[in-house]
This record gives structure tokens, C-alpha cells and sequence, in this order.
């Protein structure tokens, strides 16, 4: 909790992704159709972007964008190694 604490007098923005990792998005992830793929990658963006700093509590989505990375769609394959 300190941690924590500590950080929020600072008032830096936490992103505690364990809510914005809904299994929906975990399933566009992993959809045969490369539109919906595409589609899951550029919320995992916005979701990235919104944040300045990110917890470790981020669910299934490393093991998403894992898959993503030997994704056969080469774009989907450059978007998710944009992180």
C-alpha cells in the first residue's frame, strides 16, 4: 500500500490493466479473422498509450501479444512488436 501511496502523491497515473483486459479483447486477440486481430492490437494500443505507468497485473495480454507475434498477417505481426 505504501508503494502505492507513495506514487499517487506524486500524481502519477497508474493503469491497472486487470480491468481494461477483458476477456473480449483477449478474444479479438486470438479471432481467426485478421480484421478483429487487428482490431484487438489497436485497443491494446490505446490502452498503452492512456497509461504512464503500468502494473504488473495485466492478465492473459502478454501471452495474447506473444501469439501475436507469429501472427501469419505480417501488419499484425509489425503492430505487435510496436511494443
Amino acid at each position: 500500500m505504501e508503494y502505492f501511496d507513495y506514487f499517487s502523491s506524486l500524481n502519477l497515473l497508474f493503469l491497472f490493466c486487470s480491468d481494461k483486459v477483458t476477456d473480449a479483447l483477449l478474444e479479438k486477440l486470438s479471432d481467426k479473422n485478421w480484421k478483429m486481430r487487428k482490431e484487438g492490437l489497436e485497443e491494446v494500443t490505446a490502452i498503452l498509450n492512456e497509461a504512464k505507468f503500468i502494473t504488473a497485473n495485466i492478465g492473459g495480454l502478454a501471452e495474447a501479444l506473444k501469439h501475436r507475434l507469429g501472427d501469419s498477417n505480417k501488419i499484425l505481426v509489425s503492430h505487435s512488436s510496436y511494443w
